[in-house]
């Protein structure tokens, strides 16, 4: 059943309140986008209120409504599309999580079993790819690649790929004897 243009302008009015708050709280806070920076989608959001505010001018002046208080609230400020939230938090959790990985007993096993394995079982255990995501996550706090830090803002999962590279490493060597 189609909207009444009453209830269509409330909901475009709900989305809109909901846009600036979401713009408020990924300004305060960040957002876990894994590939763009806070500033890229707050210009977003940004957008998307300018959107809901013109379609709900164009729906009153139209239809000889009053427009809602949401049309003459102040749009947030356009910002710079590298900027990122608590920079120094995530950052900071990043290099925890690395001291932990680098502290984990799996991933010093791992570290001490690469020379046992031929360049095909490496492959084969994906042990490269895993290596990979810790030096990543170095990388990416010596470059201060924040959106690649915040990938990594719970290392947990890297501990579970450590695990389960040693886990197939295990069937190797288990299959061989």
């Amino acid at each position: 059943m189609k909207k009444s243009l009453v209830e269509e302008i409330e909901t475009m009015e709900m989305q809109c309140r909901q846009s600036y708050e979401q713009w408020d709280n990924i300004f305060a806070n960040g957002c876990q986008d894994p590939f763009w920076e806070d500033g890229v989608n707050l210009n977003l959001v940004r957008n998307h209120i300018i959107y809901y505010q013109n379609r709900i001018i164009d729906l009153c002046e139209e239809n000889g409504y009053f427009k809602p208080e949401i049309c003459f609230r102040e749009l947030p400020a356009l910002v710079d599309q590298h900027y990122m939230a608590k920079k120094a938090e995530v950052e900071q959790a990043a290099c925890k999580n690395l001291n932990d990985i680098e502290q984990n007993k799996d991933y010093l096993k791992l570290l001490a079993i690469e020379s046992k394995l031929s360049d095909e079982q490496q492959k084969s255990v994906s042990y490269s790819a895993v290596l990979g995501y810790v030096n990543h996550l170095k990388s990416a706090i010596c470059t201060k690649d924040y959106v690649a830090i915040r990938r990594y803002s719970n290392g947990l999962w890297v501990i579970d790929s450590i695990v389960q590279c040693l886990e197939r490493i295990e069937k190797i060597i288990n299959d061989v004897q």
